[in-house]
């Protein structure tokens, strides 16, 4: 079904108020300094999850993506907008120093495809989550039991290796297949793949490929033939973490767990 203006705004509106409900602490209020985004010390990030999950995934949650001696140069605001909008980064001044922080989010699953999708750039690769319910410096969180070694061994036997997908062959990109039960979408004589945003980097890049960028989106359905090929009622997914809809031109906040359209585009 196509989007009415009125249906954009109300989902516009529904994907923006929990990242500023997310923001009501006042003393993470930013303030711009340098053309950066700078909230004080006293703004509460909690301590570093690494690798281990929260025992809740409702909470409040930053993305840390660095400490620096002092802010950017504005090149870095070319990679930020590589993979977000740069109106979810902040520095936290710290002394003589910076925290780089993205946030906050208040679900821990919302954080973790953020900083997912964050470490496919080099300068990002030592993005780790930090929840807020955690003092800093500390690490007790819950951790899922290990599978004995035994048990292991007897699952890999059991469970055959996961195979990478089929693909719809659309000019230079591809269209990764929807698998049996996955949600999906009839156009243009294809069967689409609709997938939430993790989903469709992960599919990407397991081939070698990476999720189509909003430029190259933008000049594809600006081509005579672009009806004839993509489909056009929903939006796509976009490299930027963010949806694309290519009839209204326009970027949209949807929530990163709609199911949307998916395009692959080769590795940069």
């Amino acid at each position: 079904m196509r989007f009415t203006l009125f249906g954009i705004i109300t989902l516009m509106f529904l994907g923006l108020f929990p990242w500023q409900s997310a923001k009501a602490d006042s003393s993470c209020q930013p303030v711009e300094k340098d053309g950066w985004q700078v909230v004080d010390q006293s703004c509460q990030v909690g301590s570093g999850l690494w690798s281990k999950r929260p025992i809740r995934n409702d909470g409040r949650f930053w993305v840390q993506c660095g400490v620096v001696s002092q802010l950017p140069k504005p090149w870095f605001a070319k990679e930020i907008e590589a993979v977000l909008m740069q109106d979810k980064l902040v520095f936290r001044e710290e002394g003589d120093k910076y925290r780089c922080l993205v946030g906050p989010f208040e679900r821990y699953s919302e954080a973790e495809i953020v900083k997912d999708v964050m470490k496919q750039r080099k300068v990002f690769a030592s993005a780790f989550i930090r929840d807020v319910s955690l003092p800093e410096n500390a690490s007790k969180v819950s951790k899922p039991d290990k599978p004995s070694k035994v048990k292991a061994a007897k699952a890999s036997k059991l469970m055959p290796a996961k195979t990478t997908r089929q693909y719809i062959d659309v000019g230079a990109l591809k269209s990764p297949m929807p698998e049996t039960g996955e949600p999906r979408y009839s156009d243009k004589q294809n069967v689409w793949w609709r997938a939430t945003i993790k989903e469709a980097n992960q599919a990407c890049r397991q081939d070698g490929m990476t999720l189509v960028s909003e430029s190259t989106l933008k000049a594809l359905s600006s081509m005579p033939d672009w009806k004839n090929t993509y489909p056009s009622r929903l939006p796509y997914w976009v490299s930027e973490m963010r949806a694309f809809d290519v009839v209204m031109g326009i970027s949209m906040p949807l929530s990163l767990e709609s199911a949307l359209l998916v395009l692959c585009e080769p590795s940069p």
